[in-house]
């Protein structure tokens, strides 16, 4: 079998269909007589026009599909546990259901990858520059020199060789010695940092990031983009707003995760959310009592 053709990745995906796809043209490069007949039979189905369907999102995936393709793929228990929530959140009909189903999946991907949660979550966001240094630590084809690194951030090497250094010390990284030249690698391809957005490290952090954002207004175009939206929201709205923002970045994260940095450029994205008016309630109770004290 050619070395180049690869079985795709199950947490890759956040659509049960499109898996579903580049997982049959995967078994089509490896058997060139693989057909969705031959796959139905594997299966144990009559019907071999109900799998091209399924692909085509025509006909839904039914309970039956879920377990005789999680038992065939041999799948690790808990791909089979990822498979199921993705078909349920790809299938989903309301928000709601889709938060719970999205919110599942993230849980295996993080058990999955083995995501790490940063201890010294102060230290390393005091520096806004420590999570990019330590997330192109995490990509294969960079040699991880501090010469190299510097290159591509465009900045000082010493500056990196002490950011380098404070990731050690904080245990997130480790150098080694290649040919008498110091490279590094992260001890933890996945990381996170825990949610605590009233944190005064997480306040140093947006704020460094918001400067940054702001520094590049001179890159070209086609490398940034500002959106700005004006949404009118009562409390059940907004608290549903928050859950589909985190959503989405989870998502997000999922869908551009990769070892690989060639032919791609890290890029940070920011989301703001804040209040730029007072609501009616507030200004009439206001009122009331400006009107009791005269």
């Amino acid at each position: 079998m050619d070395e180049n053709i690869k079985k795709p990745i199950l947490v890759d995906y956040l659509h049960a269909a499109t898996y579903l796809h580049d997982y049959f043209n995967y078994r089509k490069k490896i058997a060139s007589d693989f057909s969705y007949e031959k796959w139905s039979q594997e299966l144990g189905f009559q019907s071999r026009s109900y799998l091209r369907m399924i692909i085509l999102q025509k006909k839904r995936i039914t309970p039956n599909f879920i377990s005789a393709f999680s038992e065939k793929s041999l799948f690790s228990p808990a791909e089979k546990e990822f498979f199921y929530f993705l078909v349920q959140y790809s299938q989903a009909k309301t928000s709601r259901d889709r938060q719970v189903f999205g919110k599942k999946i993230i849980q295996i991907i993080q058990t999955l990858t083995g995501q790490k949660e940063i201890e010294n979550y102060f230290e390393f966001l005091s520096d806004p520059f420590l999570p990019k240094l330590l997330t192109l630590l995490s990509f294969e084809d960079i040699t991880p020199t501090a010469e190299r690194l510097s290159l591509i951030f465009d900045c000082n090497k010493d500056k990196v060789l002490k950011s380098l250094k404070k990731l050690e010390d904080l245990g997130l990284a480790q150098a080694f010695e290649i040919e008498g030249e110091y490279h590094w690698k992260t001890k933890n391809k996945n990381f996170k940092v825990s949610d605590k957005f009233g944190d005064i490290a997480m306040k140093v952090f947006h704020e460094n990031s918001f400067q940054d954002a702001i520094k590049s207004f001179h890159k070209p175009k086609d490398l940034r983009r500002f959106r700005s939206l004006l949404l009118p929201m009562n409390t059940e709205e907004k608290e549903e707003f928050l859950k589909l923002t985190e959503q989405f970045a989870a998502e997000l994260v999922t869908r551009f995760r990769s070892d690989q940095y060639l032919s791609r450029q890290l890029f940070q994205v920011n989301i703001n959310f804040f209040p730029v008016a007072k609501p009616v309630e507030e200004i009439e109770s206001l009122k009331e009592s400006e009107g009791k004290l005269t």
